[in-house]
């Protein structure tokens, strides 16, 4: 029914579909993925800059610099090397300040 020269063009078309479905399968499942990593995120995610953990704290900037330059608070750091606080750092911080007092 079809000869040759159709088969030499729709054989090429399929396997470009092919390679376009097996792409779209792997964008997808990222998109999915991501999505259900955002979605299983809690406030242990949430990062504080020491502007929020001050207010958080009811301190000053220059207490919380203080604290980590004598090594009593250990920050993480974002992409900046600015010092970040997760929910749980915050937690622990409040603990700690509550038991100097």
């Amino acid at each position: 029914m079809y000869g040759l020269p159709a088969a030499r063009f729709f054989l090429p078309f399929l396997l470009w579909l092919a390679t376009l479905q097996a792409a779209f399968e792997i964008v997808l499942t990222t998109t999915v993925n991501t999505i259900k990593l955002l979605l299983r995120m809690t406030k242990e995610h949430i990062i504080y800059n020491m502007t929020e953990l001050a207010k958080e704290l009811k301190v000053t900037r220059q207490a919380i610099y203080k604290w980590i330059k004598k090594g009593w608070v250990k920050p993480k750091r974002d992409y900046r090397d600015y010092p970040v606080f997760t929910e749980a750092d915050v937690k622990k911080i409040m603990k700690w300040k509550s038991a100097i007092r």
